[in-house]
């Protein structure tokens, strides 16, 4: 196993394919070569397959930090104040020890605003959040300088094909998104299930891929689509969306149609309005010779 190298290209020679390091080192050939580097993916263009591939006009700051206190437990807390500012705090397991709960703070940001934020200072800005959430000020506390805040700018990525000639591209360098559905990791772990199990179930690569393309299609559509439509709904710049919003949503929640849409949407596995939902096989996983799988139908 070969770790630890910065992938920047990729080199064909007929089905097979190569690995390209930053240091000029080459990888392969390989069979198969899985893309998984993210929504800035600097391998993308090597398929020629992209056909969106747009920063959105927002994005969000971020931030880790310890929650000793336990304040964060168990669900994700939001804030939308119109739909020019998300205040959310995500509980996010145990840091690096083990031994700590961390928790996720992030603040919507459109991208032009940046300079403008980083130019007031922190106080001002922790005040603003504060005034959210007090119960945020622990994590505010070891926030001392700007750079320990990340700004994250999301991507639409689209792309007419996943696959080409043994390459395929998975989780947010084949389909990236904003991250109002909470679908990211959801739908890269999708991802790498229905690809394993069209490997081990077909007798070549290319049936394979063929088969994780039909597999994944309209799920991942469908999902690119509802984001897309909803992201201006929570960041955006319109008076009226937001407003819009507050109201509808509510009633919605209160229909069982309506209200069961939203739960298969937000727990990963719908497909469409007229389509039944994603369904996960519920078979065991079991050992094979070369390691672990399961199956999704």
């Amino acid at each position: 196993m070969i770790t630890g190298r910065d992938i920047r290209g990729l080199r064909r020679d007929g089905d097979r394919s190569f690995a390209q390091a930053a240091d000029g080192s080459e990888h392969g050939p390989f069979d198969l070569l899985v893309i998984a580097d993210g929504a800035v993916s600097e391998l993308r263009t090597a398929a020629g397959t992209t056909t969106r591939d747009a920063p959105y006009p927002w994005g969000a700051l971020w931030f880790v930090a310890d929650d000793r206190d336990r304040v964060f437990t168990r669900e994700l807390y939001q804030v939308a104040v119109r739909a020019r500012r998300l205040y959310g705090a995500l509980p996010t397991g145990l840091g690096p020890r083990g031994d700590t709960p961390v928790v996720s703070l992030f603040w919507s940001l459109a991208a032009d605003e940046l300079p403008a934020w980083r130019a007031a200072g922190l106080d001002a800005w922790k005040r603003e959040v504060r005034a959210l959430d007090p119960r945020i000020e622990p994590v505010l506390d070891q926030i001392r300088d700007p750079a320990q805040v990340t700004f994250a700018r999301y991507r639409d990525v689209r792309m007419s094909r996943w696959c080409d000639r043994g390459v395929v591209f998975i989780g947010d360098a084949a389909h990236a998104t904003s991250p109002q559905l909470g679908q990211g990791a959801n739908l890269a772990l999708l991802d790498a299930l229905a690809l394993a199990d069209a490997v081990a179930g077909h007798p070549s690569i290319g049936a394979a891929l063929d088969a994780y393309t039909a597999a994944r299609r309209r799920h991942l559509l469908h999902y690119q689509r509802m984001t897309r439509w909803l992201t201006p709904f929570f960041q955006s710049s319109s008076r009226v969306l937001g407003w819009l919003r507050d109201w509808t949503f509510p009633v919605g929640n209160a229909l069982p149609p309506v209200r069961n849409l939203m739960i298969r949407t937000m727990a990963g596995v719908d497909r469409g309005f007229v389509r039944r939902p994603l369904q996960l096989a519920a078979s065991p996983v079991t050992s094979q010779p070369g390691g672990v799988r399961s199956s999704m139908p």
